[in-house]
């Protein structure tokens, strides 16, 4: 385990790492989305997945999400207004999280040989997971305003 100053560093270098990198990271996700078990539709998921990278990249920085982070009520807006359902933000999170690993493995100093891949890894799966965790309380914290559940 890193000191707190190290393990600071270490998610600024990620955090980094992947705003240098958005681009590619929801180019990638967006392409790959339909071929990852997800309906074929014409959907364009960029704008969706800029804002949950930018919600993964915050969660990495802070170390965890303030569940009234202000890129999560956007998040929560734009979904109810294109009504996209849960299943398929928790889907395309999945797939843009993929899509981070994939992308961190490239930088030499994050990358799966490097000493702090593990810590890596477990980095973005929580922050991930927290963005994702928020999303569900928010959902459940305003039912009038929640997306809809596809069975």
């Amino acid at each position: 385990v890193r000191r707190s100053a190290e393990a600071a560093e270490l998610r600024e270098r990620v955090a980094r790492s992947l705003v240098l990198n958005t681009d590619a990271v929801v180019r990638n996700s967006v392409t790959g989305f339909p071929f990852a078990g997800n309906t074929v539709d014409t959907t364009d998921y960029s704008q969706l997945g800029r804002l949950l990278l930018q919600l993964i990249v915050g969660a990495v920085r802070q170390d965890g999400l303030d569940i009234e982070n202000l890129p999560l009520a956007d998040l929560r807006r734009q979904v109810s207004e294109t009504e996209i359902d849960v299943r398929t933000v928790f889907g395309l999170a999945y797939v843009i999280e993929r899509s981070v690993m994939g992308q961190l493995a490239l930088d030499e100093s994050l990358a799966a040989t490097s000493e702090p891949w593990a810590e890596v890894t477990q980095m973005i799966r929580r922050s991930s997971f927290d963005v994702l965790a928020a999303f569900a309380e928010e959902s459940i914290r305003r039912p009038d305003e929640a997306p809809t559940i596809v069975r």
